[in-house]
């Protein structure tokens, strides 16, 4: 075993702990050790003790009473979004205490004994929610003519200006997270190139580590594209990208993309725009808030945060008319519900919503006046001559002059199709015979998703999930009545040969309608006659019972013409001029059963040859990757030896 190499290594748990530890970023380590301060000290004024002999219910009323009596320094509340992260992270804590010291388990997230100390934390935030100044704010979007003014403000002649500006264009159009462009690394970058090498002028940006890529690379799925601005050069994504990336010197070594810009570039002794440092998280982080504050924007009003651009690029997108699915690609959240928050009305927005409500009230109101009223013919004159008005009321904008309305747009054949494959993709929900809650709800949920993705296909026109599911059922219900009057014809008599009916959701249905007869053609029973020997082509002639023994004699001279007719009406037997028994008709058809009991045996000692062929030759080629694999093991054990000696 000394001479050879260990599989597994021999790792001991305390470094594991070390990695784990080394492992938790720095401003995650500050912030619980300054939580834990504070409720350490909470603990000493209120005499609370958190020791072994400290029963859960007394857990309990220490964390009710530090969601009720949590002050800052000065003496004032916190917001009510860091009132709640302390309390989560203080409970996370003495969960881990108690289990580390002294192996007690509990959960104060889920643990009935903890409810009313979850319950105090949510109402000291609803309460907190009440104030203005403590209520958590979203951070606000931007106009394009606000977004564009932040992006011009900056020079790229200049180190700091030049990756500020890149940053505004990158945020924007690749819609980054607040902290996302702090964390960007140089090869989250990529220059794409075609099938013959060539740039295509895009630059493919895929966060291995993001928060929407955690488990590693997920090329052309998670990937965003830098686009060549061709209309404003000046804020051309892809040549700032190549103006940053040549301005890095040879002395950069880190792979953080924004990197603090060297106070000495302007001295010709010193070529280098940049430090081999990465600009800090917490200087980044105020980079849009700074640069809003310059221009003039008000940012005691609104919350202008890195996370504003974000939260711009997809209101500004949705205003202009695209999609929600659209913008999931854009964001990379994984639901619509995620994106709600980021839908902001700005006052032109809103201005425009309101003259649309007006205006529909405003001809509503001229509707109501076009009304007049019209005397029946039939109206009579009392004795005083006054009009007896049996009246009618006749609304003309109803009339001729009025508009027509509009029609529906009926579904086309490609529609229909894509119809059906979104209803395969999702046919294990949509076409299941529960009819229990959770099933119903599933089902909703499901044609809400497919409503969603039909609509997002270019070409198809918009429809509602209601359009969907009739445009469906009428499909189904139209191959039903095929299929039954099909059959019908199928099976009466009279009116000569068969011919099939025309389908015209056949195709699209039958793959997933379970109610498709399936019937098997040309068996041989009682009725059937098998073509004499020697006659060459395959013929099968179906009669009925009372001409059978007539066909078996006459099938011996078929005619020319290699087919028989075959009255579908049934006919009295009648005595032919050739006398045959019954004995020898019944003979010659065990006969003809015989003879098809023995091809279908020889057919089927074929297929087992040929079965047995292919996993003969499946076995060999096993064996033949099994000795290759055993060549290169081999091949490897010996260049590890070599390696050894060469070691020792």
């Amino acid at each position: 075993m000394s001479n050879q190499t260990k599989r597994f290594g021999d790792k001991p748990v305390s470094e594991i702990d070390q990695q784990i530890k080394k492992n938790i970023p720095v401003n995650t380590k500050k912030s619980r050790d300054s939580v834990w301060n504070q409720f350490s000290k909470f603990l000493d004024e209120k005499n609370y003790k958190l020791d072994r002999t400290t029963s859960l219910f007394e857990i309990n009323n220490i964390l009710k009473s530090w969601a009720a009596n949590m002050k800052k320094q000065d003496g004032s509340s916190y917001k009510e979004g860091v009132l709640k992260q302390m309390w989560n992270v203080t409970a996370k804590m003495v969960q881990e205490m108690f289990f580390n010291k002294w192996n007690i388990q509990f959960n104060p997230f889920t643990d009935l004994v903890f409810k009313t100390a979850r319950d105090t934390r949510d109402v000291m935030r609803k309460t907190l929610q009440a104030l203005p100044e403590k209520r958590k704010r979203s951070a606000a979007s931007l106009t394009e003519k606000e977004c564009s003014t932040l992006t011009t403000k900056f020079n790229e002649e200049t180190p700091d200006g030049l990756q500020k500006k890149f940053f505004m264009v990158a945020s924007y159009e690749l819609a980054w997270r607040g902290g996302e462009g702090a964390r960007c690394l140089t090869h989250f970058f990529n220059e794409e190139l075609d099938n013959t090498g060539t740039p295509t002028g895009r630059i493919e940006y895929n966060p291995i580590f993001s928060k929407t890529a955690q488990g590693g690379a997920k090329p052309l799925t998670e990937s965003k594209w830098l686009i060549p601005n061709t209309t404003q050069s000046a804020v051309c994504p892809v040549r700032l990208y190549h103006l940053l990336v040549k301005k890095r010197g040879d002395n950069i070594t880190t792979d953080r993309f924004f990197l603090t810009p060297n106070p000495y570039w302007t001295n010709t002794e010193c070529s280098n725009w940049y430090k081999n440092s990465p600009v800090g998280i917490n200087e980044i982080t105020k980079w849009v808030k700074h640069a809003a504050e310059e221009t003039g924007l008000d940012i005691k009003r609104r919350k202008i945060t890195n996370h504003s651009l974000r939260s711009s690029a997809v209101s500004n997108l949705a205003k202009s008319g695209v999609g929600e699915n659209q913008l999931l690609k854009i964001t990379g959240h994984s639901s619509v519900s995620s994106i709600k928050s980021y839908l902001q009305l700005d006052s032109n927005h809103h201005t425009s919503i309101v003259e649309k409500m007006r205006e529909n009230r405003d001809v509503a109101h001229n509707n109501e006046t076009n009304r007049i009223v019209v005397h029946d013919s039939n109206s009579s004159i009392s004795s005083s001559g006054a009009l007896v008005q049996n009246c009618k009321t006749v609304n003309f904008s109803n009339l001729t002059m009025g508009e027509e309305k509009e029609k529906r747009v009926c579904f086309s054949a490609d529609e229909k199709v894509c119809l059906k494959e979104l209803v395969v993709k999702y046919q294990s929900i949509i076409e299941c015979k529960k009819t229990d809650c959770i099933s119903l709800s599933h089902k909703k949920k499901t044609w809400v998703r497919l409503t969603a993705e039909y609509n997002a296909i270019s070409g198809n026109s918009h429809r509602t999930i209601e359009q969907l599911k009739k445009c469906w059922e009428n499909m189904k219900g139209r191959r039903r009545k095929e299929i039954t009057k099909e059959k019908q014809l199928r099976l009466k008599t009279g009116g000569g040969t068969y011919k099939p009916p025309e389908s015209s959701d056949g195709d699209l249905v039958d793959d997933i309608l379970d109610t498709v007869d399936i019937e098997i053609k040309d068996t041989i029973d009682s009725d059937t006659i098998i073509s004499p020997e020697g006659v060459t082509g395959s013929r099968v002639y179906t009669v009925d019972e009372n001409n059978i023994l007539h066909l078996l004699v006459t099938a011996q001279a078929p005619s020319t013409s290699g087919s028989l007719v075959v009255s579908n009406t049934a006919t009295p037997n009648k005595r032919q001029s050739t006398y045959v028994s019954r004995g020898r008709c019944i003979e010659r058809e065990l006969e003809v059963r015989l003879r098809r009991n023995q091809q279908l045996e020889a057919q089927d000692q074929e297929i087992h040859l040929l079965r047995l062929e292919e996993q003969r030759l499946r076995l060999e080629e096993q064996r033949v990757k099994v000795e290759v694999a055993k060549e290169q093991l081999k091949q490897e054990k010996l260049r590890t030896a070599k390696m050894e000696e060469c070691i020792f």
